[in-house]
């Protein structure tokens, strides 16, 4: 393990939504993927549950899936309503149509999502499955035309 934290290089990002302090170095992923050299390879799935540091950590990253430089085929994620009350709006509804939209342009796709009901007060996590279009492409082929033929038409 590393001793890293994600959310912006050298970036204090403050509290959890459990009132923790999130102590330590904080880096992008751009940062962690160079140091353990993986630019310019594919991720298969990137599993992230950083208790709030994903509306800083992820844009960033989506923005390096948008421009080729990173490949992910799939990202589960739990998104962390650190505010009080059950309306998404103001500030956090902001971050959160600026998380998706980043998303979007990285041309992620929502698979789907489930409330944790087990922490979070039940209601204030919801984890998402994002699948990338390329994977789903992919996949979709090997299904409908099986695997023979999803060969057969990337040998061509």
């Amino acid at each position: 393990t590393y001793p890293w934290g994600l959310g912006s290089d050298g970036g204090a990002e403050g509290a959890t939504m459990h009132a923790r302090r999130n102590d330590g170095q904080r880096m992008s992923f751009e940062s962690v993927i160079r140091k353990l050299g993986h630019m310019n390879r594919r991720i298969d799935i990137l599993k992230i549950d950083c208790q709030g540091c994903e509306y800083a950590a992820m844009p960033p990253l989506f923005a390096l899936i948008a421009s080729g430089k990173i490949k992910v085929d799939q990202v589960l994620i739990e998104l962390h309503h650190t505010k009080v009350g059950r309306r998404l709006r103001g500030d956090f509804g902001r971050t959160l149509q600026r998380f998706f939209a980043a998303a979007d342009t990285a041309k992620l796709r929502i698979t789907h999502k489930e409330r944790n009901q087990w922490g979070c007060d039940g209601y204030r996590c919801v984890e998402y499955a994002l699948v990338s279009e390329s994977f789903l492409r992919e996949a979709n082929g090997a299904v409908m035309c099986g695997t023979e033929a999803v060969v057969a038409l990337s040998n061509k």
